[in-house]
Order: structure tokens, then C-alpha cells, then sequence
């Protein structure tokens, strides 16, 4: 019986500096697999419009009691972008049709304006809201009478 017992205490293990590589090893194999996979699905299903202006946005008939802005913009990004309003000197301006920019796809978007906008001159600031995602394009507006 003693030397049952003795046997069992002579065999050896695995030594730990082996087990830390071995663990080492699958848990960055498991954060590889991971990655790759979050970078593929995701990248391919997730992806931002991104809003280009191909000029100055010019706003036309100023003087007038029904102005209207011009802005000739480009979708650069990899999914549509519908643009929902744009803001005049912080001033919104809901639009009376959607406005959908597909992929490398360009387009001048014509804002009817009304007679509300006050004081308008060089260096308005215009800002064009798109619903997909956080885009939002920023740009100086020139005034034309």
C-alpha cells in the first residue's frame, strides 16, 4: 500500500510556466477570433454616410420675399444618406421631401426658404442634419440677390 501511495506522489505535472503559456496563447487566439470577427460583421453592416459640399451653398433671391438656398453636396460615404433638415444661422428649415443621397451619388438640395430669415449676408452658416448616423455637414453660405 505504501508504494501505491508512492507512485502517485512521483508522477510530475505540467510545469506552470508551460500552463501560463499554453493560457497565454488561447486567450489571445480567442481575442484574435473575436476581433475578426466583430471587424468583419461589422464592418460590412455598419457604415456612415459622409456629406461633401461640391461648392459654396448659395442662397439665391435673398432680396425676395421667397429666397431659396442651393447646396450642391456629395455622399462620400458607404450607406444612404437621408437628409432630414437644414439650419440657416441656427435657424431650422424642415424640408417638404426627403432628400436621399445614395453612395458616391451627388446632388444640388434646393431649400425653400421663405421670407423668415432676417438679416441674411456673407458668411451665414449652414448645416445640412442627415438621419443616418451622427453626420452633419457644416458649411458658410454666399448670398446672392
Amino acid at each position: 500500500m505504501i508504494t501505491m501511495f508512492r507512485k502517485t506522489l512521483n508522477k510530475k505535472g505540467v510545469s506552470q510556466s508551460l500552463e501560463a503559456i499554453i493560457l497565454i496563447v488561447v486567450a489571445l487566439s480567442v481575442v484574435a477570433v473575436y476581433a475578426g470577427w466583430a471587424f468583419g460583421v461589422f464592418g460590412r453592416t455598419i457604415s456612415t454616410p459622409i456629406l461633401t459640399t461640391m461648392s459654396t451653398p448659395v442662397i439665391q433671391g435673398a432680396s425676395t420675399s421667397n429666397p431659396q438656398l442651393y447646396i450642391s453636396i456629395k455622399n462620400s460615404g458607404g450607406s444612404a444618406a437621408t437628409i432630414s433638415s437644414v439650419y440657416v444661422n441656427n435657424q431650422l428649415f424642415n424640408l417638404t421631401s426627403k432628400f436621399i443621397l445614395q453612395p458616391g451619388q451627388a446632388a444640388t438640395l434646393i431649400v425653400p426658404l421663405g421670407g423668415s430669415l432676417g438679416t441674411l449676408q456673407v458668411g451665414s452658416t449652414v448645416s445640412v442634419v442627415v438621419n443616418a448616423g451622427q453626420t452633419t455637414l457644416s458649411t458658410i453660405a454666399l448670398v446672392q440677390s
